[in-house]
């Protein structure tokens, strides 16, 4: 069995358990890979399929690019079985230097086929254990219909109607952007805290740093914490501000500070509307920070 501590990550619908020492390299919409010490520990990707689905036709791809290259391709069991829940093939390919353990999974329920390979360098029965443990938590879609993103060090769960459309990882800043019905959410996340705060206090980074220009800043606390919020409101009646309303959109930010986790944390709300207190309190109740394991 494999050693050392894991971490549960999660991004769109998709979640899984791997080893805290893998570190994301690549991140897409439906795409994810990680490494260790340098290496290929994982790639994985998954899209939603039509009425009909068979493992033949992504396995005879996988088969064809194995042989254009020069690498040996078989089908075998998959490592620990199928998931709860989802149907799965599994496959092997070797070429000089190279190898990688393998699973096709399908899901009825949502109709979300997932690939998932796992690079050699590993033992044998180190990289079967560690592909078995992965597979067991694999999970593509939430019971309560809402979407996940879990990486790093912070967690975000929203209503499923929020597509990201950008995530961004900058060193000591993490945002996540979202886009639904012509509105725009964006999850920031900044560290460490104690540092960017003797700079700036917080109402001042927000307006500096996290789109807050030109807005006035006052006191909101968040769980205890020190956090600061901005409004802007929406243009009143008369024909002027209707035609201004249709056009211009309004921000709604709050920040706050976590010295628990040495964190700062903000949700901004843009739109044609202005957002109402019980649904910022929700955006900002699913936006969190974490111990990665």
């Amino acid at each position: 069995m494999p050693s050392g501590p894991w971490q549960r990550v999660a991004w769109d619908e998709v979640s899984l358990e791997i080893p805290a020492r893998w570190s994301p390299v690549r991140v897409e919409e439906r795409e994810l890979a990680f490494e260790e010490g340098g290496e290929a520990a994982l790639e994985l990707g998954w899209r939603e399929v039509g009425a009909a689905f068979s493992f033949d036709r992504p396995l005879g791809d996988l088969r064809r690019k194995a042989r254009r290259r020069g690498a040996f391709f078989v089908e075998r069991p998959l490592p620990g079985g199928p998931p709860a829940g989802l149907e799965g093939r599994g496959f092997e390919w070797r070429e000089p230097g190279r190898a990688a353990l393998g699973a096709i999974l399908f899901c009825r329920a949502c109709r979300k086929a997932s690939l998932l390979q796992f690079p050699g360098g590993a033992a044998a029965a180190e990289a079967e254990g560690r592909a078995a443990r992965v597979l067991s938590s694999f999970r593509d879609h939430r019971a309560d219909g809402r979407r996940a993103w879990r990486l790093f060090d912070a967690e975000a769960v929203l209503p499923a109607r929020w597509r990201l459309r950008r995530p961004r990882f900058e060193a000591g800043r993490y945002a996540l952007e979202f886009a639904s019905r012509g509105e725009a959410l964006a999850l920031l996340r900044w560290a460490p805290a104690a540092v960017l705060l003797e700079e700036h206090p917080l109402a001042e980074f927000a307006a500096r740093f996290a789109g807050g220009q030109g807005l006035e800043f006052r006191a909101c606390p968040l769980g205890g914490g020190e956090g600061v919020e901005a409004v802007e409101r929406a243009p009143g009646a008369g024909l002027p501000r209707l035609l201004a309303r249709l056009t211009r959109r309004v921000r709604r930010i709050r920040l706050w500070h976590d010295a628990a986790r040495n964190r700062i944390l903000g949700v901004r709300f843009e739109a044609r509307r202005e957002i109402g207190d019980e649904e910022m309190e929700a955006l900002c109740r699913g936006w969190r920070s974490h111990d990665p394991t």
